[in-house]
């Protein structure tokens, strides 16, 4: 079991160390040898680092931002089209391919990758949680907690995947 397990954690540190490497860029493809370690006011002053890793950090935080993100492109799409060209031309991302096909590409590749993630952290950590059961390390609540977010991910990332499209 113990095997397993350890399998199981560096799956989760596989899926985990590319989000902390663009961080913190590494020369070695090790993952980090201690905990990534930040003072209290690393982000911000004004919030506390469990905020910011809890709260703003959080996966669901950024999809809300993400929408946000799509508002105002579908704003910069409007003052485009009421906009005279010269006049235009220089700001950039004004053509009309990149404001349909690439706007709509590229936060539908971020909301992917989002919910991918999260599916696959909801896997890794039930798989973890079944293995530690076994082990008697957690209760069968615990590990029926795990099963419930895992079922949830997958309920989450399968609705995405049916509506997902890339635009062409």
């Amino acid at each position: 079991m113990a095997i397993q397990r350890s399998i199981l954690v560096t799956a989760v540190l596989m899926v985990l160390v590319p989000v902390v490497s663009l961080l913190q860029p590494q020369a070695s493809s090790e993952p980090p040898a201690k905990p990534l370690a930040l003072s209290e006011s690393a982000v911000s002053p004004d919030e506390p680092l469990a905020v910011t890793l809890g709260d703003r950090f959080a996966p669901q935080n950024a999809l809300d931002r993400l929408e946000q993100v799509r508002a105002a492109l579908v704003s910069f799409r409007r003052l485009t089209r009421v906009s005279r060209s010269e006049a235009i031309a220089p700001v950039g991302n004004t053509d009309p391919e990149t404001q349909t096909l690439g706007f709509t590409n590229w936060t539908g590749d971020i909301e992917g990758t989002l919910r991918q993630q999260a599916y696959q952290i909801s896997k890794l950590e039930y798989e973890l949680a079944q293995e530690r059961h076994a082990d008697g390390e957690i209760s069968a609540a615990e590990l029926a907690q795990a099963a419930e977010r895992y079922r949830q991910e997958d309920e989450r990332f399968r609705a995405f995947l049916a509506q997902a499209k890339v635009v062409d």
